[in-house]
């Protein structure tokens, strides 16, 4: 899903895939779009003797649509809980680089690691509220299918909460992770007051382009900050939170009123590779939508 090489360098055993199609605003069809639309494969295919879907994700997908969808809106619109998991995917996946091969990265270390490790440092502050609803929704279901894990608990979250942001796509998400209760490497995640080309360097480390950085960074068309010392809580990166578009490339290179934009993401905005192509998703859902997916 959003990190496809840092799954694949966990060695995944089989893929699901979302096609992208037209956003549906009523939560019915938001439902179903949040549902496997391909075939398992690998060893999903040997467990249920015919290639499809275990019925279980979908019902996970249920669950975890409930979670995000804010139905205060009309219409509805992605919630805290859908931005949190968005984060936290990144967060589990993303503390791992090309070096580590296949150790680290998307294994549920995030809410497994022993003592708390790992999610109590400060780069994961607030992510303990989602951390524990997504660990009871695994514990639920981990009842009725001994495959499901707490690594893709996490990272089928981020795609069903994707798609229940307005416009957001439905991605290849991947399952098939073991867990690991050893916390991942420090220093990996990137630093919100970092250098334009000290994380430009880290993301080149973790195996993606200038391009495909500058399309990931889009997530944040939903993020709000809590946590930044100094910074306005519950502030958004742009004026539409609740929507997965591309407001938030143009307002982070020209931010109106109210609108928080992450030191880091004014910086990789402007810089003389990864910012030509930030400029490039500017009024683009379709260009973006095909990188973010890719990415």
């Amino acid at each position: 899903m959003l990190f496809s090489r840092l799954t694949f360098a966990l060695a995944a055993t089989s893929t699901a895939a979302f096609s992208i199609t037209e956003y549906a605003h009523d939560s019915v069809a938001l439902l179903k779009r949040s549902l496997p639309s391909l075939s398992f494969r690998s060893s999903v295919e040997e467990r249920d003797g015919g290639g499809n879907c275990p019925a279980v994700w979908s019902r996970i997908a249920a669950d975890l649509t409930t979670m995000f969808l804010d139905t205060s809106t009309n219409p509805s619109q992605c919630n805290d809980d859908a931005r949190a998991a968005i984060r936290e995917a990144f967060h589990d996946c993303g503390a791992w680089e090309t070096s580590l091969g296949a150790t680290g990265g998307c294994d549920g270390s995030l809410i497994l690691s022993t003592g708390n490790d790992e999610l109590l440092r400060g780069e994961n502050n607030g992510l303990q509220d989602i951390s524990a609803k997504l660990w009871t929704l695994q514990k639920k279901w981990v009842a009725v299918d001994p495959s499901v894990t707490v690594a893709d608990i996490i990272q089928f979250a981020a795609a069903v909460a994707i798609v229940t942001c307005p416009g957001g796509p439905q991605i290849k998400t991947f399952v098939g992770r073991k867990d690991s209760t050893s916390p991942a490497k420090g220093s990996l995640l990137p630093d919100v007051f970092g250098a334009a080309d000290d994380l430009y360097a880290l993301f080149q480390r973790k195996g993606f382009t200038a391009s495909e950085l500058a399309a990931l960074l889009g997530a944040h068309s939903t993020s709000k900050q809590f946590h930044i010392p100094g910074a306005p809580v519950n502030a958004s990166q742009d004026s539409t939170p609740g929507k997965w578009d591309v407001q938030y490339y143009a307002e982070t290179l020209s931010p109106p009123a109210n609108i928080f934009v992450f030191p880091s993401d004014a910086k990789l905005a402007v810089h003389p590779t990864v910012g030509k192509e930030f400029k490039g998703f500017v009024g683009s859902q379709g260009k973006w939508t095909s990188a973010f997916g890719a990415a």
